[in-house]
């Protein structure tokens, strides 16, 4: 699949796991609308080295065309984190993302389907680095993961 970001066209390569429903489920969430899958791609690769080629996740999902984009909110939580103690290093590495264009609004009047009662969605294609889940750790080290996860939305959440 190729895209296009802020770096130019990215070439990825999203490996879905085909037969194996569980490669799926094991990169993370999976929703009516949403699904991660594991990607790689030689120019993220080359562009973002501490991700490396077989280090990161794409995740794919429809959103409200109305919202603010989860881009947009991941800047502002960025924003945050370059002032709070507290949140850095605790923000996802957005690699690249795009938007499609076409809403399912359109796609639903290009097909003769009736026009939802309320808003549109629009896909989107967002690349993080490819985080390990905390429930690989153990004892004191788990929960001192949780506990920072914890009070980092917190703090988020209070700003």
């Amino acid at each position: 699949m190729m895209i296009s970001d802020r770096l130019g066209f990215v070439n990825l390569e999203l490996h879905t796991g085909g037969d194996d429903k569980d490669q799926v489920k094991n990169c993370g969430l999976k929703g009516r609308a949403t699904n991660v899958f594991d990607v790689t791609s030689e120019r993220l690769a080359e562009e973002f080295p501490h991700a490396q080629k077989h280090c990161m996740v794409a995740k794919t999902f429809l959103g409200e065309q109305q919202r603010t984009s989860e881009p947009e909110i991941l800047k502002k939580v960025s924003e945050i984190a370059a002032k709070k103690k507290s949140v850095k290093g605790h923000v996802p590495d957005l690699l690249c993302s795009h938007k499609f264009v076409e809403p399912t609004l359109e796609v639903r009047e290009q097909l003769g389907i009736p026009a939802p009662t309320k808003g549109s969605r629009v896909l989107y294609i967002l690349v993080f680095r490819k985080l390990q889940p905390i429930t690989k750790l153990h004892g004191k080290r788990f929960f001192d993961v949780w506990k920072q996860c914890i009070l980092c939305t917190w703090s988020v959440v209070s700003t």
